[in-house]
């Protein structure tokens, strides 16, 4: 089963520092004038998708769910950010159309230094004109602004220099600002009425790639002649094929027939691994998978309940029947990435962890004012007994046989439910309206463990139920949360950060208001026959998986031919 990665873009420790200098990494000698050849005209890759049926042809890098964001994770293929990273090790980071940033002014002034000499592919110099461009159609068009960036003004100081002024300190905005926004190219882009509704059927970005063909089967991407680290991409093209099902990909997948997959397999050395020298796989642990629940339905919005279903859940158990003992249990009741996030565990909740205690959690819901019938039901306020629905899509067998632990789970502590397979698209859907009781969900990273806490308890991102959130899809709201989150965002400093993060970590351990479960993986295949270069544990310079954007941009630059 082949399903997105449960990461999101992350810009990693440079972001700590107020200023910061680097320089763009190589990937292999090239001279310059291989830019404009194409040396590696046989070098032809498959990568699996998101897509199931037929792809829309809309590839705006804005929308979520256009076609390269939300079925093929391609979008810094063609438009690039600011900044790239490694979303195994995020204290590593690397500048990209940015060559140096400072945040100066008490943290509200952002001072951008662009890359000399890129191009866009149709073979315009990218410039600082373009930059503005983008942030103004964000501040002008706030549906494009899905991250919600707070920028003041953002104005060139030259050809390859950029300002952009915030009215409160700006840090946390940084990792938006860097990696979550695609550049796109001023002469085309300040011509368009409305960039919400634009559907960019044909693109053109700064990215190592551009689109050759697009069908609803089939979207295929070109070497950028253009591009402008010399020498590459050594890959001259890429399909991405929208097959009718998992299993048809699946055995596509198995058969050898993409390069490059998001593979979910109980048995990755039996049904991969041996049956070919070439096939390879690594899945780094990069997040979270929580059990999301309805914070604005009852009887979800009793800390009682959130806490007893908890209790009742076996981490292990899901670990080894659902996720097959690739994704492992969470080791810490703040929902924190360890060991990645070590350093900023709170003193007072390092030793707090998650336990299965199915008598503690029937005395907390009799302590709550609940009751239980004779036949073993849990009855609520109407002398009505409890049944929850758990959603999630019918394709992703993991989440499936997740989903049917936690409903067995439920009922030793009376609690019914049903187990609904969904379609990718209906659940997303289902999940940013409140239309749902349960679901299991991966979270978002990032270099600090603020990205995961923002996007889940963020009440500013949430809606009412039936209205479409751009976040806190449990619709959590709560105010010494927003306290928190507020008061990060408004920090100068590290310590109170810190203090900021605690707080909410804090607010994990006591009050549950998301239910993490297991640390969620970038599930990775590859095969070694035409290329190398692979990230893998050894040389873990990127995640292996291919369903996110900018880590998709970042490997196939490491990428070249296998010598014969």
């Amino acid at each position: 089963m082949f399903k997105r990665c449960r990461s999101i873009y992350v810009v990693g420790a440079a972001l700590l520092c107020g200023a910061c200098v680097l320089s763009v990494p190589t990937f292999g000698a090239a001279s310059a004038a291989t830019k404009t050849s194409t040396p590696y005209a046989n070098i032809n890759l498959t990568i699996s998708t998101n897509a199931f049926g037929p792809q829309a042809d809309n590839l705006n890098p804005f929308l979520p769910t256009s076609t390269d964001n939300a079925s093929d994770a391609n979008t810094d293929m063609i438009y690039e950010p600011l900044w790239q990273y490694d979303v195994v090790k995020p204290t590593i980071t690397y500048p990209w159309l940015a060559s140096a940033y400072s945040l100066t002014d008490n943290d509200q002034l952002l001072t951008l230094t662009l890359h000399k000499g890129v191009t866009w592919s149709d073979g315009k110099p990218f410039t600082s004109a373009d930059v503005v461009e983008t942030f103004s159609l964000l501040k002008n068009f706030p549906a494009l602004n899905t991250n919600g960036i707070t920028f003041t003004k953002v104005v060139a100081q030259g050809p390859l220099k950029v300002q952009m002024t915030f009215s409160r300190p700006s840090f946390a905005e940084l990792y938006y600002i860097l990696n979550q926004t695609p550049i796109v190219p001023a002469h085309i882009w300040s011509t368009i009425k409305n960039p919400a509704s634009y559907a960019d059927t044909d693109p053109i970005g700064t990215g190592p790639f551009v689109l050759k063909s697009f069908t609803p089967e089939y979207m295929v991407l070109a070497r950028n002649n253009h591009y402008w680290q010399p020498g590459l991409p050594k890959v001259n093209t890429i399909t991405y094929p929208a097959v009718g099902s998992a299993g048809a990909q699946n055995a596509a997948f198995n058969a050898g027939d993409y390069t490059w997959a998001s593979a979910t397999e109980p048995d990755m050395q039996r049904l991969y691994v041996a049956r070919s020298p070439y096939n390879k796989y690594w899945y780094p642990p990069v997040g979270i998978t929580a059990l999301l629940p309805n914070d604005a339905v009852y009887p979800l919005n009793i800390e009682a309940v959130r806490r007893a279903i908890s209790l009742v859940v076996s981490r292990k158990t899901v670990s080894t029947l659902g996720e097959w003992g690739y994704e492992p249990p969470i080791s810490t009741a703040t929902g924190l990435i360890l060991p990645n996030y070590q350093s900023f565990l709170a003193p007072q909740y390092a030793k707090t962890t998650y336990s299965t205690n199915v008598s503690e959690a029937r005395s907390l819901l009799k302590g709550a004012g609940f009751k239980f019938a004779a036949n073993g039901n849990l009855i609520g306020k109407g002398g009505k007994a409890i049944s929850l629905s758990l959603i999630d899509p019918s394709s992703w067998v993991d989440y499936m046989a997740d989903c049917s632990v936690v409903a067995a789970a439920l009922k030793t502590i009376g609690i019914g439910s049903s187990v609904q397979g969904l379609s990718v698209g209906t659940w997303t859907s289902d999940l940013a309206t409140g239309e749902f009781d349960l679901a299991l969900y991966y979270s978002n990273t990032g270099p600090q463990p603020y990205y995961i806490y923002n996007a889940w308890l963020n009440d500013s991102l949430t809606a009412s139920i039936g209205t479409a959130a751009g976040g806190d899809q449990g619709r959590w709201r709560d105010p010494a949360t927003q306290k928190y989150l507020n008061a990060y965002l408004n920090a100068t400093s590290n310590a109170q950060r810190n203090a900021a993060m605690y707080g909410i970590e804090g607010i994990m351990v006591n009050e549950l208001p998301v239910i993490p479960l297991v640390y969620s993986i970038d599930w990775g295949a590859y095969r070694t026959n035409v290329v190398t270069g692979w990230p893998t544990p050894q040389d873990p310079y990127s995640s292996a998986g291919p369903i996110e954007a900018a880590n998709q941009e970042f490997v196939i630059l490491h990428l070249h031919p296998v010598s014969k």
